[in-house]
């Protein structure tokens, strides 16, 4: 498929996912509440984003959850942190979570939502207990841990997983290169991704033995951010 195929699949991908991450908000909310009432309560949601506020997609993420629960008529105060994991090991995640947690337990949250596959990851091995007593949406996780999420009723949401096979066919964009370089870092996501590469790899340099696939790992550098 053309490139401007697979991006306008892309897009339509993007819209039910938005769709489907409001929902699973509001029905939370009403597990919640029992009856959604914008006169009656005001409710306390935290958004967890896994990267930092530089990220161009957030601002559209956070927009998006906000323009949705005003729709469904919910008030509620929607606070945003960020865990910065590009930045950091997973080490400091950790403890950079538990600082959200214990924030988001003082302000009595009631909803909590994570962007991403490391903020839901790090929210639910930090070590805090936090996630696993009130309702969690999770949005764009791309390896979806399934025993966990049967361990965690609270859970909903919805997955995006890459399709490295299209990505690879694509390949054929620049005739004259028949080097592919997958780069990754250290991190257990990127691990899983480079596992998802290369067992797409396989069947993709059947019907084209002309490429070679090379891999590259940088390693992450830990440093914790001042202002978490």
């Amino acid at each position: 498929r053309s490139y401007k195929e697979v991006y306008a699949d892309k897009s339509k991908q993007t819209e039910w996912e938005k769709h489907f991450f409001l929902t699973c908000s509001l029905a939370f909310l009403c597990m919640i509440s029992g009856t959604l009432s914008a006169a009656e309560t005001n409710y306390n949601v935290l958004f967890i984003q896994s990267y930092t506020n530089s990220s161009s997609w957030h601002n559209n993420l956070i927009a998006g959850l906000q323009d949705g629960l005003e729709e469904g008529g919910v008030k509620a105060n929607v606070v945003i942190e960020y865990l910065n994991a590009d930045f950091l090991d997973f080490a400091s995640e950790c403890v950079i979570m538990r600082r959200i947690c214990e924030r988001a337990r003082q302000r009595k949250t009631d909803l909590i939502v994570t962007s991403s596959d490391e903020a839901f990851f790090t929210l639910t091995h930090c070590g805090d207990s936090l996630p696993y007593q009130i309702p969690v949406v999770v949005s764009g996780i791309k390896y979806p841990d399934r025993k966990l999420f049967d361990r965690m009723p609270n859970v909903s949401g919805f997955t995006s997983v890459t399709d490295f096979n299209v990505l690879l066919e694509e390949a054929n964009v620049f005739p004259a290169r028949k080097e592919i370089v997958c780069l990754s870092d250290s991190s257990f996501l990127s691990a899983k991704g480079v596992e998802a590469v290369e067992e797409a790899w396989e069947s993709f340099h059947k019907k084209h033995p002309e490429y070679s696939l090379r891999t590259e790992c940088a390693e992450k550098v830990p440093q914790l951010s001042h202002n978490v």
